[in-house]
C-alpha cells in the first residue's frame, strides 16, 4: 500500500529519488516508512523497522497516534539532517 502511494505521489526530486513517506493507516493499525532509492543506502529497511519499533509501536499500543507520528517524523528528520551533513 505505501509503496504504491509513494510512487504515485512522486515524492522527492526524480533525479535524486530521495523522497520519504511515513504512512499511518489507523484502522489497519499500520505505520510504514518508505524511502526512495537515493536513500536506501543511508536509511536501510532495518533502520526504518527499528525506528518504528522505538517510536511508533509503543504509542500505538496506547492509542496515542499523534505522538507516534510526531516521534517517527522527528527521528526521520534527524536522520535526514545527518545524511545531509555527511554529504557536504
Amino acid at each position: 500500500m505505501a509503496t504504491t502511494f509513494f510512487y504515485t505521489c512522486k515524492l522527492g526530486p526524480a533525479h535524486k529519488n530521495n523522497g520519504v513517506l511515513i504512512l499511518a493507516v489507523l484502522d489497519k493499525k499500520r505505520i510504514e516508512i518508505k524511502v526512495g532509492r537515493g536513500l536506501k543506502r543511508d536509511m536501510i529497511a532495518e533502520w526504518c523497522t527499528y525506528v518504528l519499533g522505538e517510536t511508533a509501536v509503543p504509542s500505538c499500543k496506547k492509542q496515542e497516534y499523534g505522538k507516534d507520528i510526531v516521534n517517527t517524523v522527528a527521528k526521520v528528520a534527524d536522520r535526514l539532517r545527518q545524511i545531509d551533513r555527511e554529504i557536504r
